[in-house]
């Protein structure tokens, strides 16, 4: 599996955070999009994020109705962050494509199943079976997105509900975008889009370079 690697420099005259988020060619309505890497660089430094593309499921239960702004940060290592109430990932493969989630009534949480194969083995599939409650039947603190992550980071969500199933592609977008951000965020893509630099790799190299110019302006370089 490849690494894939982007450094960013900042050569604008303010402290920023770098953030990359995903996105879908194909996708559905109702998604939310997380930060999904982060980090912080004063002027005239760099970051570097580092990440191999193994995918997998994910869900969260934030303690609040999942918006704009609201913390869902999945991941596999371990973050204080007093707005998760639970989260899980589950590491998802052509072999192990499908995973479902059941509610907990009893105790209020949510968890995975055992991972299963389904087709096509091209696509991620999270599923919601019968005891998932719709968002509007339960307290806002019991409401749960489920989704997908990518190299143990949670990165895209949709709002978990009874017998739904979701098909995500086994492939992602990569989007850079600076200022005040924490990991794990839901964030507004469609108006970032517009100040977001698209990281597209090219088929012989996995190491990319940008920078954010004295011009505030994202910007990949040669």
């Amino acid at each position: 599996m490849e690494t894939y690697q982007l450094k960013v420099t900042n050569n604008s005259n303010n402290d920023t955070t770098f953030a990359l988020y995903l996105e879908q060619v194909e996708t559905f309505p109702g998604v939310w999009t997380l930060v999904w890497m982060c980090g912080y660089c004063v002027a005239g430094a760099s970051v570097s994020f580092t990440w191999k593309e193994s995918f997998s499921g994910i869900w969260c239960q934030p303690g609040k109705k999942l918006d704009i702004g609201v913390i869902c940060n999945v991941s596999d290592s371990v973050h204080e962050m007093s707005d998760v109430a639970s989260s899980q990932l589950v590491p998802l493969d052509s072999d192990n494509n499908h995973i479902s989630l059941s509610f907990l009534k009893s105790h209020g949480t949510y968890k995975f199943n055992e991972v299963g194969q389904s087709s096509p083995s091209s696509s991620y599939i999270t599923s919601c079976d019968g005891s998932v409650p719709n968002g509007d039947q339960i307290p806002v603190s019991l409401a749960a997105g489920i989704g997908l992550g990518l190299s143990g980071q949670g990165g895209l969500l949709v709002n978990a509900q009874a017998n739904m199933s979701f098909d995500w592609q086994d492939s992602v977008k990569y989007r850079l975008v600076f200022g005040n951000y924490n990991l794990g965020e839901i964030i507004d893509a469609d108006s970032v889009s517009g100040q977001s630099l698209a990281i597209d790799y090219s088929p012989f190299s996995c190491s990319l370079a940008a920078q954010l110019s004295s011009a505030n302006q994202l910007v990949l370089m040669e």
